[in-house]
């Protein structure tokens, strides 16, 4: 006598019940396997929990074949990170005993929700600075449950204070799973920020678990020229090193960008004649051989941007300093005659001189003239 076996087992009955919601971390999950003909093969059983598989042989599960119960104590396995999260999705996977052809199997999925995590939350905006003055940042906060928007605290932290905002404020709205906090003012240009969603809860008052954070510099300005050597160059000088200090909101200079124009001619960080390192751009005349022209003045240009675009455009220009003697001013004969005897006397006429300044206000200081005439 022998009987064919094609129906595989049947599972039913589990608990926590699909789309149930439970309050415990670690339920015990539970569910009945029947199979009329051959029977239940206890080896055969799986829980798959997440991510993670759970076999007969840990001796974890529970199997009673005269109730047709398996049973998983969850507290008792070592599962991943994901389980953490409010939705548990189980798989049971159970075959029954056979002896002549392969077993038949069977397998059931459901979900639950534990209602013990808060919600979930990260921050949407990965950079450690902004580019913008008014730029909003971003959060992700979801909960199954759903938010008690009632309880959303942001704070913007700088090195000086700290400022909580709320959900009636104007600056935080809530909106399809994200928070967005919106700046009434600007970002400092310079400053460093960090915004946090610092307090947040579900419906059943289950809170985010720590604070979640955006951290960044507000870089709102164009790079500057903060000092520069030589201060006074003496143009008989014509191979003088030039050296810029640069500094930048968040030090985040494109060094691609640089361009440094000298008597008309473009350099760029790949000429040996301009070099940077730690804020100082030096231009070094020697590396490539040239001189200055001694010229009344020389003009430099220099064109760089931050990673953000912000583009700065310096000029300055040296002038020569001191007095030059040109030839030809002096005279070739000159006497002084005496008013003599008297000085005074009435005889004597005496003109009164002035002293006359003439220059041209619209030249540069140092190569202004003068001209003293009597």
């Amino acid at each position: 006598n022998f009987w064919i076996d094609l129906v595989a087992p049947e599972i039913g009955d589990v608990s926590p019940a699909p789309n149930d919601t439970v309050g415990e971390d670690f339920p015990l999950v539970v569910a009945s396997a029947v199979d009329e003909n051959a029977g239940i093969a206890a080896e055969s059983i799986q829980f798959i929990v997440g991510s993670d598989t759970v076999s007969y042989d840990e001796e974890i599960i529970e199997y009673d074949p005269y109730s047709n119960s398996i049973s998983l104590p969850l507290e008792d396995t070592e599962l991943s990170p994901a389980y953490t999260f409010d939705t548990v999705r189980v798989c049971i996977n159970v075959a029954d005993s056979t002896f002549y052809c392969d077993p038949n199997t069977s397998i059931y999925c459901w979900s639950f929700f534990r209602m013990v995590e808060g919600p979930t939350a990260y921050t949407l905006y990965d950079q450690n600075f902004v580019c913008e003055p008014n730029l909003s940042i971003p959060f992700y906060l979801y909960d199954r449950d759903g938010v008690l928007t009632g309880s959303i605290i942001v704070t913007v932290a700088t090195a000086a204070e700290t400022v909580e905002y709320t959900y009636d404020d104007s600056e935080v709205t809530y909106e399809n799973d994200t928070l967005t906090f919106v700046p009434t003012d600007m970002w400092v240009p310079g400053e460093e920020y960090e915004v946090c969603i610092s307090e947040a809860e579900d419906i059943f008052t289950n809170a985010i678990p720590s604070p979640v954070c955006a951290n960044f510099v507000a870089d709102i300005e164009p790079p500057e020229v903060a000092d520069y050597s030589p201060a006074v160059v003496d143009l008989d000088t014509t191979q003088i090193e030039i050296e810029l200090n640069l500094e930048d909101d968040a030090n985040r200079i494109d060094l691609s960008t640089v361009v440094f124009n000298i008597l008309e001619e473009d350099y760029t960080l790949d000429s040996p004649a301009l070099s940077y390192s730690e804020g100082n751009l030096v231009f070094d005349p020697a590396a490539i051989g040239l001189f200055y022209p001694e010229e009344e003045s020389l003009r430099v240009e220099l064109t760089i941007s931050d990673s953000c675009g912000h583009e700065l455009m310096w000029t300055h220009s040296w002038y020569q300093t001191g007095i030059k003697e040109l030839a030809g001013l002096t005279p070739e004969n000159y006497e002084i005659v005496a008013a003599y005897p008297n000085p005074f006397n009435a005889a004597v006429e005496i003109v009164l001189l002035s002293l006359i300044h003439i220059s041209e206000p619209t030249r540069p200081l140092y190569i202004s003239y003068a001209v003293f005439c009597l």
